[in-house]
């Protein structure tokens, strides 16, 4: 007679149970909310790379300015045509920087020059080109 061979084969089957839940403190722990700080032995690092960087730039001193002196009132209460103010009370007047003369520690001197201040409705040019030296 023949008979039938049965081969039973060892097989691993992977863990599909799900893990247990963790379990939590309860609510009325003394510790919740408190951060716990930990570090190493408390050892001295030794660092085996440093890098330090620093500037500085040197654009000279001013040592002569041209400037405008302009009378600036609030919107609306400018010059009248007449070219008199109709309200003397309200301005400030400013100095609008058109040239400034520098000088670095190797002596040269630099120029800047600047577009000069224009009139308009609420601003008004008292004095032009006035010279200041340092």
């Amino acid at each position: 007679m023949a008979g039938f061979e049965v081969i039973v084969r060892p097989m691993v089957f992977p863990n599909i149970r799900p893990a247990p839940s963790r379990s939590l403190p309860p609510a009325d722990d003394a510790t919740q909310g408190q951060a716990v700080l930990s570090g190493s032995s408390g050892q001295v690092i030794a660092l085996t790379h440093s890098y330090s960087a620093s500037a500085s730039s040197t654009g000279g001193t001013e040592h002569q300015r041209t400037f405008d002196v302009a009378r600036i009132r609030p919107s609306g209460s400018g010059s009248s045509r007449s070219g008199r103010s109709t309200d003397d009370g309200n301005y400030i007047d400013v100095e609008v920087l058109r040239e400034v003369k520098m000088r670095d520690s190797s002596g040269s001197t630099s120029v800047y020059k600047y577009t000069p201040v224009q009139p308009s409705e609420n601003v008004e040019i008292i004095r032009r080109n006035q010279t200041r030296s340092s």
